[in-house]
């Protein structure tokens, strides 16, 4: 399947996915393959945009936040669990919080700018607290590190 392709007609045509295609999203998702391939970023945006955020498909995307996920991918799923599903129970929240803390691990750039984000929206939708002040701690180390002119920390400001 060419879940690219798939998550441009869902955003720019309206299709929808069949109960066929879903269950072959599904299946992919569930190889243990799936966590190592860049394919899999579109691939957990279809599946997120075209399912409902049940314990089991929570639980499936949440795979791909492990350390050892390809940055992309883990990306999608920063995005699937929090922009898309809008997650926002108090473990939700510890997850972005632990997300936000490893933005200096240059191997979790793009995790970090979806975690961003992300958090940005979460804190607004919920007014929650420790979001703002992690995001205020986040920004203020990122201004040091800027002022340090570690690139990483640059991209991330910027």
């Amino acid at each position: 399947m060419d879940f690219s392709n798939i998550y441009q007609r869902m955003k720019f045509e309206e299709y929808e996915i069949s109960e066929e295609e879903r269950a072959q999203l599904t299946d992919y998702l569930k190889s243990a393959g799936s966590i190592s391939r860049p394919q899999s970023h579109a691939g957990l945006l279809v599946f997120c945009y075209s399912s409902e955020p049940t314990p089991g498909n929570i639980e499936l995307v949440r795979k791909f936040l492990a350390k050892h996920v390809e940055d992309y991918t883990r990306s999608a799923a920063v995005t699937g669990l929090y922009r898309i599903w809008k997650l926002g129970k108090t473990s939700d929240i510890d997850d972005l919080l632990g997300l936000l803390e490893r933005w200096s691990v240059e191997s979790q750039h793009d995790t970090s700018l979806a975690a961003i984000g992300c958090a940005f929206l979460v804190m607004h939708r919920l007014q929650d607290h420790r979001l703002s002040l992690g995001l205020r701690r986040l920004l203020e180390t990122l201004h040091e590190e800027v002022k340090r002119d570690n690139d990483l920390a640059v991209g991330l400001f910027i």
